[in-house]
């Protein structure tokens, strides 16, 4: 058996969630949604993963300086969902750290920068949240504060000092001592049942919270009293706020939202739809991640963490430069197809990258940059006659065609009227005819296409699968001996 080989994209990064640079500062790490950890230059070159044989993701991310000089960093690393592993051998291995209950959440990952390198994680196990805490970097954790069943958060301060905040049910804590002791301090503003925590070294410092139902409230006194700032729509969970500017403050959802005066008003970074045109200098839509850090010169990047690669701003987010263009191979595929001739034309449908193509390309053994025809979520790639003279595909609201090889275009065609079908139906291509396909909804309906002018289709059986209900076909195939002959 031929050993499988990368194809691409090396140009289309996908989700990202967190950045850090390294103990020296001259290397960047960032983790990703489902491709582990990544390596790079500062100027997002040489990217090399680190995290291959990592599952479940790298929603969270520290790295710390070894004891020896001689040793790579070592690797904290944790995903949304509870896997917590650590590394000293730049990804080569991996071990679970112990003390930890069976772990299903994990809701921040922090590490003291006061020299001692304590790791604080806020994680939900089958019966609390809890605050927990690793003094051997991370090969074991100890608890240090139920939360019961808030959903709190910890903020520590990021340029030397040993303070520590957490957001209970009861309100703010702090502590000195990297959680040995604890002070009440004040309590929450409104009744919530979660809180996302922040805040600026550049104030007392200024901390930043969100509760449920997208309050924002800013505190200007250490945590001592809240008052309300506005409401935070577009919000996924993603807040940061500057280290060297105390009015500097930002929140990501689709699109990255930021103030310049504590609140006072507030800008849009840039419109999503805007990176289409620019996407070396404009972000990318929807935000897992932002991330702060000051370099030895004393410059402060902001790490802006999307779905299309990470971003750097130097300016406090007025601008920001796409790290990503080349080498960070982590795009997610829903589907891809590989025409039977030429071999070496790859068609793609990407989990927010949209419908991607190798135009153009010769034979070669390198990973290959893909070109993004249109943005979205595109699946269920089908040819009739395996090449890329036609390709039917699915978006979440119409059918998409690739027309031709050598220059291709595309066209759009409706889903069928008054139906029910998947989020992303499975169209499958007539086997015995390039210009027709099939929908899988309540009924299989068979369109006829005609390029440039639309399509028409109709029930190809009279069956209705949703058996009175709302169910429908969520799968098909053709025989390859009898296409005449289907299996749902």
């Amino acid at each position: 058996m031929a050993a499988w080989q990368e194809r691409g994209s090396d140009n289309q990064a996908g989700r990202m969630h967190v950045a850090r640079t390294s103990p020296d500062g001259t290397q960047l790490y960032a983790g990703s949604s489902l491709g582990g950890i990544w390596r790079g230059e500062l100027d997002g070159t040489n990217w090399e993963p680190l995290g291959d044989n990592l599952y479940g993701g790298a929603h969270w991310l520290e790295v710390i300086e070894a004891t020896s000089t001689s040793d790579p960093p070592i690797l904290v690393v944790a995903s949304d969902g509870g896997l917590i592993h650590t590394s000293t051998d730049d990804g080569e291995t991996w071990v679970a750290p112990s003390g930890l209950d069976p772990t299903y959440g994990v809701r921040r990952l922090l590490r003291m920068r006061d020299g001692t390198d304590t790791l604080v994680m806020v994680v939900a196990n089958d019966r609390e949240y809890v605050v927990v805490r690793s003094t051997d970097w991370g090969a074991s954790f100890q608890p240090i504060l139920s939360l019961d069943g808030f959903a709190g958060d910890a903020w520590a301060d990021r340029n030397g000092d040993s303070t520590l905040f957490v957001v209970t049910a009861d309100g703010i804590q702090r502590s000195d001592d990297h959680g040995d002791t604890w002070v009440p301090l004040s309590g929450l503003p409104a009744e919530t049942s979660r809180a996302e925590l922040t805040g600026s070294e550049a104030g007392a410092p200024r901390l930043w919270m969100v509760t449920s139902g997208n309050a924002l409230y800013r505190s200007d006194d250490a945590g001592e009293s809240f008052e309300y700032v506005t409401e935070v729509y577009d919000y996924w969970g993603t807040l940061n706020a500057s280290i060297q500017d105390v009015d500097r403050f930002a929140w990501g959802g689709v699109e990255v939202h930021y103030t310049e005066d504590a609140g006072a008003g507030w800008d849009v970074v840039n419109r999503w739809w805007e990176y289409y045109d620019d996407p070396a200098n404009v972000l990318h839509a929807d935000i897992p991640g932002l991330d702060v850090e000051v370099d030895a010169f004393g410059q402060e990047h902001w790490y802006i963490d999307t779905d299309g690669g990470l971003y750097e701003s130097t300016d406090g987010l007025v601008s920001t430069q796409n790290l990503s263009l080349q080498g960070l191979r982590v795009s997610q595929y829903y589907d891809t197809h590989t025409s039977i001739e030429p071999p070496y034309h790859v068609s793609a449908g990407a989990q927010d990258q949209g419908y991607q193509f190798t135009y153009g390309v010769e034979q070669t053994d390198d990973v290959l940059a893909f070109e993004q025809a249109i943005s979205g979520d595109y699946a269920h790639l089908t040819s009739s006659d395996g090449t890329h003279a036609r390709v039917y595909s699915v978006y979440p609201g119409f059918i998409l065609v690739q027309n031709n090889v050598d220059e291709p275009w595309l066209d759009y065609l409706d889903f069928p009227t008054d139906e029910a079908y998947s989020w992303i139906p499975p169209i499958v291509a007539d086997p015995t005819d390039r210009l027709a396909f099939y929908f899988p909804a309540r009924k299989l309906y068979r369109y006829s296409y005609s390029p440039g002018a639309g399509a028409t289709y109709e029930a190809w059986s009279d069956e209705d699968f949703s058996e009175g209900g709302g169910d429908y076909i969520s799968a098909l195939t053709f025989s390859p001996l009898d296409p005449s002959r289907a299996y749902l």
